[in-house]
This record gives C-alpha cells, structure tokens and sequence, in this order.
C-alpha cells in the first residue's frame, strides 16, 4: 500500500516532485522513499525497477526529482476509474502484474 501511496502523491503533483516533497507527503522518511522510488522506477544496484517512475536530476542530491511515467497514469486512471468496490480487485491485478516474474 505504501508504493501505490507513493505513486498517487507523485501522480496527483502532475508534475515532477523532489524526493522530500513525495516523503513529507507520504509520511516516510527520506531514506525510506528513495529506497522505494528506486524500486519503482529503474532500480537500484543490481535490482532491476518496476519503470513506474522516473528519476530526475536535482540541484543537489536532496533535491532529487521523480515523475510517473505513462505506465503508472495508465494504472493510476485505471483505479480512479473503478467503483468503491472494486478497490480489492484492482489491488490485486497490480499485486499481480509487479509480483509475476517478466
């Protein structure tokens, strides 16, 4: 829950956000979201992403910026669409498609 919380924040932004803005919003500290914006975007060491985000460069390292890519509006439009109840159902095709190996 917490990665599709990160990616609504940077999603309702509509434009590209700093890592601290996306943390202050989430209520996770900033380590926490860098760790998960790399899982969402391309990775982090030999760990391979999700490529739901993008990572910008920032004036400095604090300043790290990230937008959702069109993949991640793609699922982002597809919840907003759905009714209250089909919120589970929704969870679980995007459990699915990011846990299934590619």
């Amino acid at each position: 829950m917490a990665a599709l919380r990160t990616i609504f924040v940077i999603a309702r932004a509509g434009a590209p956000v700093t890592y601290q803005n996306v943390a202050e919003q989430t209520g996770q500290d900033y380590v926490a979201t860098a760790h998960q914006i790399a899982a969402l975007a391309d990775g982090r060491g030999k760990q391979s992403g999700l490529g739901l985000l993008q990572r910008l460069p920032g004036a400095h390292s604090r300043a790290r910026r990230v937008q959702c890519t069109a993949a991640a509006m793609e699922h982002v439009a597809q919840f907003a669409a759905e009714p209250n109840g089909s919120v589970e159902r929704v969870l679980h095709a995007l459990c699915l498609l990011y846990t299934s190996p590619s």
